[in-house]
């Protein structure tokens, strides 16, 4: 029986000082898990000090709480709760700051599909994609033909503002017609 004890505090004890925070475990689930470990190598007769477990508390924080273990660390008169607070403190930080970012990467994609909807190919005309994605064929935007542009088009060069017109007229002709 005695054998069976030491072995069980020598196994709890090594479980404490190999402690290390699993990677989605929060900070409460952590330290409690820390002091349930104390907890049992003190009923098996190894008393853990409170600055040792402090110590084992903040050995085993993950990478992202580096900052924290080297102000935390400096704090020697420092307690559990107060270490639980603080980490605590900075857990909730980190979460605010990526919902944040998930805010603004949906603001930022939603804003790409509503520009990318608004948006005319300037190899082919039509809405919706840009030239560097376009698969069409070249448009003419002098004689509205296919597969060559308008720098080269053998076409007489149409007035910029006399196109404008005829479209307005054409789409005024449209709208009556519609009515």
């Amino acid at each position: 029986m005695a054998a069976e004890t030491e072995q069980l505090k020598a196994r709890s004890l090594s479980e404490l000082s190999n402690l290390r925070m699993k990677k989605e475990e929060n900070i409460d689930a952590y330290v409690n898990r820390a002091e349930a470990l104390r907890n049992q190598c003190v009923q098996l007769g190894k008393n853990i000090e409170d600055y040792e477990l402090r110590m084992y508390i903040i050995r085993g924080l993950r990478t992202e709480f580096d900052q924290n273990v080297r102000v935390l660390e400096t704090q020697s008169d420092i307690t559990i709760n107060n270490i639980r607070y603080a980490l605590k403190q900075e857990e909730l930080r980190r979460s605010v700051k990526k919902e944040e970012k998930t805010s603004k990467e949906e603001y930022v994609r939603r804003a790409k599909e509503k520009t990318k909807n608004d948006v005319t190919c300037y190899n082919c005309g039509m809405k919706g994609h840009i030239s560097s994605e376009c698969r069409n064929k070249q448009k003419c935007f002098n004689c509205q033909g296919f597969n060559h542009i308008a720098a080269e088009c053998k076409q007489p060069k149409k007035d910029s503002e006399k196109i404008r017109e005829a479209e307005e007229k054409d789409e005024d002709v449209e709208e009556m017609r519609s009515h």
